[in-house]
Order: C-alpha cells, then structure tokens, then sequence
C-alpha cells in the first residue's frame, strides 16, 4: 500500500529537498489544492521551477512523491499516477487561481513537465523487484494524438534513478561551490556551450554528466554512471571529445559509480586510456540503496 501520513509527508520534503540541491526552486508550500481552468480542485504535492539551456524561460514542474512498498504495487498504479498527473498539467496551464497564488510562474514556461518520484522503502527488496517495475513502466498507455491542450512530458524517477542522484549531490558537494554542470553544444539541441548550478530533468536520466570546478584552476569534471568495462570506457571517450571538457591542458576528474567489478584491474587501462587528456584522476561516487543522511534527516513541521 501507498505509505501515507506522516511518511508521505515526509518524502514530499525528501524529493523537493534532493531537487533543490540540484539547482531546483520550490515554489510555495506543499500539499496545497489549486483551482484548475475546469474550477475543479487538484491536489499538488509540490511546484517547482529550473532554469534550462533548453528554453529561454524557467521550466515549470508539478512533482508528484510517491512512498511505497514493492509487494503492494500493481502496474494499474503506475498507470492511474501518470494519467492524474497529466491531467492536473493540463488543468493548471489556464488556473487563474495559481497566479494569483503564485505570480512568479507567469515569468516561467506552461505547465508541461511532470516528474513522479517513487520511493520504495523496502529498499532491501528492490533490486529483485525492478524488473517488475520496469515492465510496468513500459506498458503504461499512452495516447500520442494531438489535443487542443498541447502535448504533456511526464518523468519516473524510481529507487535506482533517486539513489543515483543522492550520489551526484554527494560528489558535487565534495566538489565545492565553484562546480557548474556543463551543457556542451553536441548534445544540446544545437544551443552554444553553458554551464550553470542546475541539472535538468532530461540530464537526470544520462549515464553521463559533465561540468567544471575551479579552485586553483579550472579542471574537468565527469561523473559516469554506466558500465565498467574497457568497451564502454571507450565510448565514453568518443564521446566526451566531442565536448568542451576534453582539453589536454585541463586535468579530468572521473567520478565512476557502480562497482559490480574490482575497478583496480582496470584503472591504468583506463589512465592510458585517456592519456590524450593529460592529468586524469579517478574517484568514486557512493553506491547505495538507502536515502543518505542530508534526506534522512529531514522530518514534518507538523
């Protein structure tokens, strides 16, 4: 069953929390009732605002936390959340009722991007129950004709995505406050090089993420949540070099995450590897399947 009270408050904070590290703004309270376009009310765990290389105005966001337990979960339940969830996107997009609550928002784009945020708190239990989980992702059922309310773009966050983002906060926080993440022309829809403090929902779901800290002098920064083995490493590199991180004249720092393998049998292949870079130093991201401290923390004002 679906975690609620107390608990589902609590995760409400925890994911607006792990997204304001990233960059994110929440915008007013949580659990608040807005009056949609239709005057009908709808239930909103949080708004939030990023800004995007992607557009010239700050992205809107309704975040949706769910807290479950794997052995409760039906696939109709992740079909039932996406379909609500888009439907309070096309409510709020004429609300009146929210710009007067919030007047901020009409300087953002139109209510087009929801993400939904599943904590399964058995987390013990979750490797063993992703596939499920992945399987009902897939079939969920979605209508791509063209509707008078425009289109809709709803992203999943689940266990392994969330503990994956907790890494990052980690790393870039151990990083310092002159870190940026960088978004390279290559994989920017065409938009010039830009780095700035926050990680958009599109990057949260990259096995790859770039950026730069300057301390003593600027170095290059990858954080790398794919494979560990030689074939991806190289692709890796094909990659990277074709961004502004690959400067010979630059050290790289290479944050690696998942340690299925003994990393130390590979690491001076991967140094020669990447000899071109010049200076290279390897590190790592922590791996685990618990919330982290700076969320765990975090308790209800209630």
């Amino acid at each position: 069953m679906e975690d609620q009270g107390v608990n589902g408050d609590i995760w409400n904070k925890q994911a607006t929390e792990l997204l304001t590290r990233l960059g994110w703004k929440n915008i007013g309270d949580h659990d608040i009732d807005i009056k949609g376009g239709d005057k009908d009310k709808y239930g909103i765990d949080t708004l939030m605002t990023y800004v995007t290389p992607l557009k010239n105005r700050p992205q809107s966001v309704i975040l949706e936390a769910k807290r479950y337990v794997t052995n409760s979960f039906q696939a109709g339940h992740l079909q039932a959340w996406i379909k609500r969830l888009d439907e309070k996107l096309v409510a709020l997009r004429d609300s009146s009722n929210l710009f007067e609550l919030f007047p901020e928002l009409e300087n953002s784009t139109t209510f087009d991007v929801g993400l939904l945020v599943i904590w399964f708190s058995n987390t013990d239990d979750y490797k063993e129950f992703q596939p499920k989980f992945l399987q009902a992702l897939e079939k969920v059922n979605v209508s791509w004709r063209e509707r008078k309310a425009g289109s809709s773009s709803i992203f999943v966050l689940d266990n392994t995505r969330i503990t994956r983002l907790c890494a990052l906060v980690k790393a870039v926080g151990d990083l310092g406050k002159n870190f940026k993440f960088s978004y390279p022309t290559a994989y920017n829809n065409g938009c010039l090089d830009q780095d700035n403090e926050v990680l958009t929902v599109e990057y949260m779901f990259s096995d790859v993420v770039i950026g730069s800290v300057y301390n003593d002098k600027e170095e290059s920064v990858v954080f790398y949540f794919g494979e560990n083995n030689m074939k991806s490493f190289k692709m890796l590199k094909n990659a990277l070099m074709r961004t502004n991180v690959w400067k010979k004249d630059r050290p790289l720092n290479l944050f690696l995450y998942n340690s299925d393998i003994d990393i130390r049998k590979i690491k001076s292949n991967i140094k020669d590897l990447f000899g071109d870079i010049g200076e290279i130093n390897i590190k790592f991201m922590e791996s685990n399947n618990e919330l982290p401290s700076f969320l765990k923390d975090i308790i209800t004002d209630d």
